[in-house]
Order: structure tokens, then sequence, then C-alpha cells
């Protein structure tokens, strides 16, 4: 079964199990040292070209720079929800640093998703490119960042458009006025803005040029930008593929729920192409909007941002919802004429722990992140936003799935970890209601019921000729 606390999305879970949520982004303490400007090294390090071309039919990767801002983060304890059927309901705790593990993923970590657009890019965790030459081979972008992110900040902020115009000044204004920059007058921005533009503009340069000169031809006229006066938006060349590809798998949602398909059905019923779209959306989801830049330099990341992480939040946060009830009704209903009772019963289990993961991926990843629109605290009570109403009801629908399963120590581990989660966003603000207090209650309640029918029954095998 999948474990109550997922590994980092780099590292995902085997094929058996459902997709888990992109790791929890924390809020890091990084140094409040700028970054130095292009040095000579970093040019003489932008410059480097492979030693000798790559077959077609192999991508070009260029030699990884290591960052002297990223900071080594701890491996994640992983706490696993057993479906068998263990002499006590015992938790596994599994470590496993540094250990790739082998999953389904729409592409490999680390290679561009495939396309014939020359320039692909991807702005969901962090900012990465690729350029394509006209035999397919592909190379990633080595991107220089700037001081605090700041070339990565103006590229996204034209580039989720997916082609619609950005406005100049609310670029210079929303995107680049912010920290050091905060009191320069618009000529001032204006020149950070034209640097960003062309220090971007020459590491797309640098990719094309390593490529031809490895044999691999591209194709003229690649660029990041096109602008009319006063506006910009993003070349024709490229495609922001990870956002490109979570529209279209959310339209099938949509076009589902337009139709009634994904209202409740007594068997738990869903067509396989909604299932398919809604696990492909998970697949894709790597992290949040410029995840990554958020976490290292937040003081840079204005209001802007808001827009398109709770946008594609709002699509992660219903597909996997959509799941977990999905899940849940098999969970109660799963029905198959051709297996014994036995059988029938460890399927339904086993339902049951996949709906309980993901209520409890669900209700964590909605309060995760305090850029998104949507999770608000009110200081009354019945007037908090959709994402704290939304994560107090499945985590609700979690312990109700893990009483189901008799796991009692899950149900407190569940509960607390989300109450604490919640406790520290609002301030003390936040109380669990009625409702949610009461399902916590009788999932503990069923849970020792589960646990007394199930030593019964064991007590029974082990001694059947007993008398009471």
């Amino acid at each position: 079964m999948p474990p109550l606390f997922q590994l980092d999305p780099a590292q995902p879970l085997p094929l058996s199990m459902l997709p888990p949520h992109p790791a929890t982004p924390t809020t890091s303490v990084w140094p409040s040292e700028p970054e130095k400007e292009e040095t000579q090294n970093e040019e003489a390090s932008a410059g480097a070209q492979p030693t000798s071309p790559a077959p077609a039919d192999h991508p070009i990767t260029p030699e990884p720079v290591e960052d002297p801002s990223e900071q080594p983060k701890e491996q994640e304890q992983t706490i696993t929800i057993s479906d068998q059927q263990p002499q006590a309901d015992e938790v596994q705790v599994i470590t496993t640093p540094g250990k790739q593990i082998e999953s389904f993923s729409l592409q490999t970590p680390g290679q561009p998703p495939e396309t014939d657009t020359p320039v692909t890019v991807s702005l969901l965790k962090q900012v990465r490119v690729w350029v394509r030459a006209e035999d397919g081979t592909t190379m990633e972008v080595k991107l220089r960042r700037g001081e605090n992110g700041i070339r990565l900040l103006v590229f996204a902020y034209i580039a989720w458009r997916q082609g619609e115009a950005a406005d100049r000044d609310k670029l210079l204004t929303y995107v680049i006025a912010r920290g050091k920059r905060r009191d320069m007058n618009t000529d001032q921005l204006a020149e950070v803005f034209d640097a960003a533009k062309k220090y971007l503009r020459q590491d797309l340069d640098r990719a094309v040029n390593a490529l031809e000169r490895a044999g691999h031809p591209v194709e003229e006229n690649l660029d990041f930008f096109r602008n009319e006066p006063g506006f910009y938006w993003l070349h024709p060349s490229c495609r922001i593929t990870d956002l490109e590809a979570i529209d279209t798998y959310y339209t099938k949602i949509l076009l589902a729920r337009k139709e009634g398909l994904l209202d409740d059905k007594l068997d738990g019923s869903l067509p396989p192409w909604v299932i398919e779209a809604c696990q492909q959306l998970l697949q894709t989801y790597t992290g949040d909007f410029l995840q990554t830049q958020i976490e290292k330099f937040p003081e840079e990341c204005g209001t802007w941002i808001r827009e398109p992480l709770t946008l594609y939040r709002d699509r992660y946060l219903d597909a996997l919802l959509i799941l977990a009830n999905y899940e849940s009704a098999l969970g109660r209903n799963f029905l198959d004429e051709k297996l014994t009772p036995e059988q029938k019963e460890e399927q339904r289990r086993q339902h049951s722990a996949r709906a309980a993961q993901l209520f409890f991926d669900y209700a964590m990843y909605a309060i995760n992140s305090v850029r998104d629109r949507k999770l608000k605290f009110a200081y009354k009570a019945g007037k908090d936003g959709e994402r704290v109403v939304m994560a107090a009801r499945a985590i609700r629908r979690c312990v109700v799935e893990l009483g189901k399963l008799g796991k009692p120590d899950m149900v407190d581990q569940a509960y607390l970890a989300f109450k604490e989660r919640m406790a520290t966003l609002s301030e003390g603000t936040w109380k669990p209601d009625k409702d949610t207090e009461s399902d916590v209650a009788n999932a503990k309640k069923t849970t020792s019921e589960y646990r007394f029918s199930f030593q019964a029954a064991t007590s029974q095998q082990e001694h059947p000729h007993e008398e009471a």
C-alpha cells in the first residue's frame, strides 16, 4: 500500500502504487547574501561544450554545475500502511537514503518531453528548458538565473501565459521591482529586464551552437520572446509542455464532470479514460508552479505567482480527490463473482487503504502553500477558505477509511499531523469542528471493534475445539 508520508517526486513510488502527491514544500531559511552577477568563471562554465558528438538517438546532456545556494535536504521517513493482517497492527518504517525507485512516468527525470517543438519548457517545481535538433537530438539549456533568480522569474512571468501577451509595465512593477530593486526608477528596472532577456538568449544560443558543433543542426529563428511596443509573449518555437499537459488532462476531467460521469455510483465505477486522465495529471504534476524558486527566494516572488500556482494546484487537487472517492467507493462495494469472499474482502481492504492515502495526500497538500489564494483562515466560524474546508473534509474521510482497516495508530498519526499543521498555519485560531472530532472518535471505535473481531477469529482458528 502507498505510504502515509510521501517521498520526493524525484524518487517516486513503484508502479503498483497510485501516484503520490509532490513533496510538501517547506519554508527554508536561505542565505540572505545576494548572488554574484556573472563572473568570468560562470561565463566559462556556461560556455563549456561536450567533448565529442552524441549519437543522434540520445540527448546531449551538459555536465551539471553545482549551485552554491542549494542546501542538502534530509531524506524523508516513509511510514507504510500495510494491507496484510499482521499479528499486531504494526507500522513498518522504511528509510531509503539516496535510493532511486523505479516509477511509471510520462518522461524520464532529467529528460525533455517528447515533442516536435524545437524549444520545450517546464515550469512546475523549477524552470527547465530543452532545445531539440532537427534529427531529434535534445540538449538541456543551462540557464543562468541571475541575482536571486530574477531572470527565471522574468521568463516564467511571460512563459506561463503560453502565447498570451504580458504587459511590460506590469512586469517591471510586479516582477522586477522587488527586494534590492524596489527603489529603482523605471529606467533602471528596464535595464534589469533588458539584461535578463540578453542572458537568457545567450544561454539558448550556447545550447544551439553546441548541438550544431556536434553535428546536429537546429532550425533557425529560435527565441524565447516575441514583442510589440509595451507587450511580450512566448515565441512560437517554444512550448510549455508540463502546463500544457495538465491543461489537456484536466479538459478531459471537466468533460466527464459535464457529462455527469463523476457522479457517485453504487459500484464506484468510472470510465477508464477518466481514471487514466487523473493518474496522468498526478504523474505530470511534479510540484507547484516555481516551487523551488519560491522556497529559495521568497522575497523575490511577488503576488503575481499566486494566480498560476493556485490554478494548477486546483487541477492537481481535483484529480486527487476524484481518485480518492473512486477508491473509497470500491472499498465499500467491490464485486467480482470470480473471487472467494476472502479475496473480495482483501480487495476491499486494498481499495480502502488507497483511499485513505489519497485523502491524506489531499488534506496535507491543500494546506502546504501559504501562497495559495484559496488557503484562508477566518476568525469567524464557517468563514474559512476552500482549502481549509476541503482539507478538513478530506482528513475526516481518511480517518474513516483507516478505521475500517483497523489502524488506530494510523488514525492518530494522520489526524494529529493534520491538526498540528492547521494550528501552526492559523496561529492557533483553527479548531476542529464537531463533525471532525466525531469522525475521529468513531474511527477509533471502529478500529477497536475490528481488532476484537480479528483476535476472536484468530483465537477460534487456533483452538477450534475449546468451548466457551
